[in-house]
């Protein structure tokens, strides 16, 4: 390898048993500010940010030097040592929980009334009766307890039982979610008639989605980066996580969620991310950007409308 090569190599992470772990001294940025604070958050917290990038970290990284009156990184690198619970206020504040019930009906929509059909009469052909689904960076709860509202009624009448795992690496969001109480405001993107069967008023404009819809929903904290996958799923969903990740993050989550698909299983994407296909996946909805895995074996008739 030429000396030109070696210098422009970047490897950021060493992936051993499906775990990233951040090397210091690893990139050619090593004596770099940034390079030695994201080493000491990640000894103090065992939280990867050098997975993110360089946009998101600096966007957050603003935030609190102006909070904690630093000027300078070497400035906030020494707050953290004196101060070790900032590098978790440093995490969380790196960590994206931006959600809410329905959000991009657009897709909800498509999902219900072209997808979710075929897809249960697919199931229930399989005679398989557990329909498992995995809600990515669920964040407080919106994004799984929609899914829940959306395949009750359907997946019942079918004789399935849906079974969602919703994940996020914080768990302060994790204990709002497993409360399942929202507010009026938050509920006003969800449809009248799921909020006259799912929710209700426990308070004056205080709201608590019901027992049986609760029950299908398992919350869970799992790092997406450096946590093993929790099993094989009929549906996975992970919208608007994978565009703050670097490239080489992106790679090898998309290969987890992939690998973590059941044969048939459904991949849905935010809006915003675009994947290069391989040959195990077939491209349902360029618009909504849903996806299918498929089987070794030549591909059957497509269900999809």
């Amino acid at each position: 390898m030429s000396g030109n090569s070696k210098k422009r190599q970047v490897v950021p992470f060493i992936y051993s048993a499906e775990r990233p772990v951040f090397i210091e001294g690893a990139t050619s940025r090593q004596a770099d500010p940034l390079n030695s604070l994201l080493a000491l958050i990640f000894r103090l917290t065992g939280f990867n940010a050098r997975a993110y990038r360089d946009s998101t970290l600096k966007r957050r990284l603003e935030l609190r030097l102006q909070a904690t009156r630093c000027r300078k990184i070497k400035e906030y690198l020494a707050y953290i040592k004196n101060h070790p619970e900032e590098a978790f206020i440093f995490k969380e504040n790196l960590l994206i929980h931006v959600t809410r019930f329905f959000r991009d009906r657009p897709v909800f929509t498509y999902f219900e009334q072209r997808l979710l059909p075929g897809w249960l009469n697919q199931l229930m052909a399989s005679k398989r009766r557990r329909i498992r689904i995995w809600s990515v960076g669920c964040a407080s709860g919106q994004e799984p307890f929609t899914l829940a509202m959306i395949l009750h009624r359907p997946a019942t009448e079918r004789g399935l039982h849906p079974l969602i795992l919703a994940t996020d690496i914080s768990p302060q969001v994790l204990d709002k979610a497993r409360e399942a109480l929202y507010s009026a405001s938050e509920l006003r993107y969800v449809p009248r008639h799921y909020r006259q069967i799912y929710f209700t008023e426990i308070k004056p404009k205080l709201f608590r989605l019901t027992p049986e819809l609760r029950q299908l929903v398992n919350f869970r904290q799992h790092d997406l980066l450096q946590d093993k996958a929790p099993g094989k799923f009929d549906l996975i969903v992970c919208r608007n996580l994978l565009i703050f990740f670097r490239p080489e993050a992106q790679s090898l989550l998309l290969k987890k969620l992939i690998q973590s698909l059941n044969e048939g299983g459904l991949l849905l994407l935010g809006r915003s991310e675009r994947i290069n296909l391989d040959s195990s996946l077939e491209l349902v909805s360029s618009r909504f950007c849903f996806y299918r895995k498929m089987t070794n074996s030549k591909r059957r008739k497509s269900f999809f409308g």
